[in-house]
């Protein structure tokens, strides 16, 4: 009965998966070309970021949950890098079994989901703000993400199941750059680099993708 009990008590948390999509425009293997791709991007102020997927730097551009919004840029993009391409990076599902002992499982995944809910608001944001960006609003979405990521380092830190001390890690070192991407961020869109703002953005999009699979590969 006992072991039919501890059986019952297994739940299962899940953060949803989803996808953004971007304008690529370079996949890299080595730091020369990066910093050529990068110095172009720079200088036409194109927001950027740059994800690892097998081996290669994926050079990314005007990253979105809307398609549409996404490849309104194309045009753009192809005018500098005539190779630039529509691209889905999708983000997979992650599910983490617990018990009532460790209900902060379920509260990190609740926490994750709002995150990437934050996310859809940061985008249509940037979407439709390209002549007038609004601080104000800007600010509020920053704060919300603020707020989130506090709530999931506080349940993150009190992972105390050695089988969890690489996600603990990994999502402490995660919720650390995402604090470091926003401050950069609210700095850069106070002195109206909004390119440099929306590529923290897209950077921290990036960052999860890497962070859900260095999970899955535990």
């Amino acid at each position: 009965v006992k072991e039919k009990e501890v059986s019952e008590d297994v739940k299962l948390a899940r953060v949803e998966p989803w996808s953004i999509y971007t304008v690529q425009v370079a996949s890299v293997s080595n730091d020369k070309d990066l910093n050529k791709v990068e110095t172009q991007l720079v200088e036409k102020k194109i927001p950027f970021s740059v994800v690892e997927i097998d081996g290669a730097k994926k050079v990314q551009t005007h990253g979105y949950f809307d398609q549409e919004s996404t490849r309104s840029h194309i045009d753009e993009v192809k005018s500098i890098f005539p190779d630039a391409f529509l691209s889905e990076l999708k983000i997979p599902v992650l599910a983490i079994e617990y018990t009532s002992k460790y209900s902060y499982v379920e509260s990190i995944t609740k926490q994750l989901n709002s995150l990437i809910k934050n996310f859809e608001q940061e985008s249509a944001f940037w979407q439709s703000s390209k002549e007038n960006v609004d601080i104000k609003k800007y600010n509020e979405i920053l704060a919300e993400r603020k707020e989130i990521v506090s709530n999931i380092e506080k349940e993150g830190k009190k992972i105390d199941y050695s089988e969890m001390d690489v996600f603990k890690d990994n999502l402490l070192s995660y919720t650390k750059n995402l604090n470091e991407k926003m401050e950069m961020a609210l700095k850069s869109a106070n002195d109206k680099n909004y390119n440099v703002s929306e590529s923290m953005y897209l950077s921290s999009m990036q960052e999860y993708f890497a962070f859900i699979n260095s999970i899955k590969k535990v």
